[in-house]
């Protein structure tokens, strides 16, 4: 459970050059009670999604036009059903489609650079390698531009 997924969500989409070119794939793992991740998005935009009655594990409506519902992948588990980051990493293939080019697995508290999109496709163009897998470790964002 990761409460900062939405704010790690909101910075992916506003900091990236070509928003709708992203889509976010989700493993959830809220219980009852929690903000889901789609809703908490909508909610921030203006355009509340509303949950269908007697949906379960949270079917949505989006009669306000929340750009990004369309644009973020679910997998939403009970917090009973998780079994910890390793496991939900491991189904985070499930979201994934046939014409998606690229994947990038990240943690649900990250922060975003302006244009980190475009940054990135350079950095594996210049790998000149179309198999190159480009990897680090994230500096905490509380540790950013201190240097």
């Amino acid at each position: 459970r990761e409460g900062r997924l939405p704010e790690t969500l909101l910075s992916m989409f506003d900091n990236a050059k070509y928003p709708d070119r992203i889509y976010a794939g989700v493993v959830q793992q809220n219980a009852e009670g929690d903000l889901d991740a789609v809703v908490a998005v909508c909610q921030s935009r203006g355009r509340p999604v509303i949950k269908h009655e007697n949906s379960g594990k949270g079917l949505f409506e989006n009669p306000n036009n929340c750009k990004e519902f369309n644009q973020i992948r679910m997998i939403r588990m009970d917090v009973s059903e998780a079994a910890g980051p390793v496991y939900a990493r491991g189904r985070q293939p499930e979201l994934l489609e046939d014409n998606d080019d690229f994947c990038m697995q990240i943690d649900a508290h990250t922060i975003f650079k302006k244009d980190w999109d475009v940054m990135m496709l350079e950095q594996w163009g210049a790998c000149r390698n179309e198999y190159a897998v480009l990897s680090t470790y994230p500096t905490n964002y509380k540790d950013l531009y201190k240097n």
